[in-house]
């Protein structure tokens, strides 16, 4: 049985304007500091370790960020929940919806989520495209501020769950990012990587993960790849 672990931004949606409208004036308010959210300080990374780098670059002691991390959180999660998709900006990727259906109805698979979001955020996240029910469970952001601790995570809940061991070539995480290959590996994991931001193209190559795909939108070939790799 392969568990199969899916990252969400980038990978599954392309999540809009909102969450960093909703991090943003969190910190801000909170905080009473700006933000400048780039793709390259959040491609890959947790939420937990995006605020721990904007509030360090501010000036913020570790134990000053620890203290006041969770009421950031509770008012990005807040925010998110009503800024989210407010436009109609977010958009699920051609080929996904098909794609987790094909794996679900796989007896030889689990899926599961393996995001550097909170877990509510990566639920509303989700929400507008009607496949949270593909995820019963994950490793989120909340559970660690570190990704590449979420993959044993991930696989401890795999366990408890199914009374089954996962280990190397058991687990995939699909992911779009150089941080998606690099957390696999701790565990030894195999790693599919759909390359969707020009920056990533380089870096992903370079790490050389087992699968590289430009999008999903061939069910039959991405599968086979998730499968087999």
């Amino acid at each position: 049985m392969r568990l199969v672990l899916f990252d969400i931004d980038g990978t599954l949606i392309a999540s809009g304007r909102g969450p960093k409208r909703a991090f943003s004036r969190a910190v801000r308010e909170v905080c009473d500091v700006p933000v400048q959210l780039t793709y390259e300080i959040a491609a890959g990374n947790t939420d937990p370790g995006i605020l721990q780098h904007v509030l360090t670059e501010a000036g913020l002691t570790t134990a000053e960020i620890d203290d006041i991390s969770p009421k950031v959180f509770e008012r990005h999660l807040e925010l998110l929940n009503s800024l989210y998709n407010k436009d109609g900006d977010a958009v699920m990727f051609d080929g996904v919806q098909p794609l987790l259906a094909r794996l679900a109805g796989n007896s030889e698979v689990l899926l599961a989520l393996l995001t550097g979001n909170m877990e509510r955020g990566a639920r509303i996240k989700l929400s507008p495209f009607d496949i949270n029910h593909y995820f019963d469970f994950g490793a989120y952001g909340s559970d660690d501020a570190n990704r590449d601790l979420l993959p044993a995570i991930a696989v401890q809940r795999a366990s408890e769950r199914t009374g089954l061991t996962f280990a190397g070539a058991d687990v995939v995480v699909v992911g779009d990012t150089i941080k998606d290959i690099q957390c696999a590996r701790v565990i030894g994991a195999r790693s599919v990587i759909v390359v969707r931001h020009p920056s990533q193209d380089a870096p992903v190559r370079d790490a050389a993960p087992e699968v590289i795909l430009e999008d999903f939108l061939d069910t039959d070939l991405v599968e086979q790849s998730i499968l087999t790799c």
